[in-house]
């Protein structure tokens, strides 16, 4: 059986900020610049939901706000919601193994 990878690391400013008492989650936006085939430069923009334990924050000694440039590692994951309603829906969620500030 092959070995699968499930890492992700991204650098980017911190948009929403919502905590509870053991989970921070946090909205990062990230751009990447190419050029189109007409050779005119385009910005993709992309929001990353994230979800943080506290106890990485407190090692890393950081508290995280709106505008915040951050560097962090950690995998995805596919989390699934029921709501009031009777539907569901799924986000894709980048769980935060370590946090830095830039």
């Amino acid at each position: 059986m092959k070995t699968c990878i499930n890492n992700v690391e991204l650098l980017g400013m911190v948009g929403c900020v919502n905590s509870n008492s053991d989970i921070i989650h946090f909205s990062l936006v990230t751009n990447r610049m190419y050029n189109s085939y007409d050779n005119e430069a385009v910005i993709e923009t992309t929001w990353h939901h994230c979800t943080v334990p506290k106890k990485v924050i407190d090692e890393n000694k950081l508290q995280i706000f709106k505008g915040q440039y951050l560097h962090l590692k950690g995998f995805i994951q596919n989390v699934r919601y029921e709501h009031a309603d009777g539907t569901s829906s799924f986000e894709t969620q980048i769980v935060v193994t370590d946090l830095k500030e830039v």
